[in-house]
């Protein structure tokens, strides 16, 4: 719950308004989808190589699964102050709209 509420919060953040809602469909679509496919592989590897190396194999995939976000500026991101907030971002003044 916590990584679903973290996640839809770094969403909302960097969305811009106008496609906030798409970007959640699409996000809710892969990561919802992905789990039936997940649960049948899961099952077929199960079932040919046995139970215990499945498992061993999955946990070998969580591991490295991380290996993505070594090269991305993400882990250097301790707050949401950190993230360059989109042009249309409540309460960010947009350099063309500035009267002076």
């Amino acid at each position: 719950m916590l990584a679903s509420l973290a996640s839809a919060s770094g969403l909302a953040l960097t969305s811009p308004d106008a496609v906030r809602s798409r970007v959640s469909g699409a996000y809710s679509t892969i990561n919802y989808g992905v789990r039936p496919l997940g649960a049948v592989v899961g099952g077929l590897l199960g079932t040919h190589l046995g139970l215990r190396p499945t498992l061993v194999l999955a946990g070998l995939g969580g591991v490295f699964s991380v290996l993505w976000l070594v090269p991305s500026p993400i882990p250097a991101v301790r707050s949401l102050a950190d993230v360059d907030a989109p042009d249309d971002a409540p309460g960010h003044a947009r350099a063309d709209s500035l009267s002076v």
